[in-house]
C-alpha cells in the first residue's frame, strides 16, 4: 500500500514539475500559454491514466490529445452526471466546474495527437 501511495505522489510531483517546465519553455502567444497553463494545472489528477499531455498512459485510457474540444466537455459532463458509467472518472469530474472542464478541454484539444 505504501508503494502505491508513493508511486501516486511521485507521478503527481513529476507532473507538476513537467507542467512548470513546459509552461516556461513555450514562447508562443501569451493567450495560448495562459490556456495551456490553466488546463495543465488542472490536469494533474488525469496524468496517471491519460499521460502528461493526454497521450493515453494506461491501457484502456483513451487518448485525449488532439480530441475535439466540445466532445471532451460533453464526455466530462456525462461522467459527472452519471450518463457515462465509470466510477473513477465520475469521482474525478463530479467536482469540476464548467470552467474547469473548459480549461481541461482547451488544453487536451490543443495537444498534438501521438501514436502509442
Amino acid at each position: 500500500m505504501k508503494f502505491i501511495i508513493l508511486l501516486g505522489m511521485g507521478l503527481l510531483l513529476g507532473g507538476v514539475i513537467y507542467i512548470s517546465e513546459e509552461f516556461v519553455s513555450k514562447g508562443n502567444n501569451s493567450e495560448q500559454r495562459v490556456v495551456e497553463s490553466k488546463g495543465r494545472q488542472k490536469s494533474t489528477a488525469c496524468i496517471s491514466c491519460h499521460g502528461l499531455a493526454g497521450e493515453g498512459h494506461v491501457q484502456g485510457a483513451p487518448i485525449l490529445a488532439g480530441q475535439i474540444r466540445d466532445y471532451l466537455i460533453v464526455a466530462m459532463q456525462s461522467y459527472a452526471d452519471g450518463r457515462r458509467k465509470h466510477d473513477l472518472m465520475q469521482s474525478f469530474v463530479s467536482g469540476l466546474s464548467d470552467e474547469d472542464m473548459q480549461d481541461l478541454a482547451d488544453f487536451y484539444s490543443s495537444q498534438k495527437r501521438r501514436l502509442r
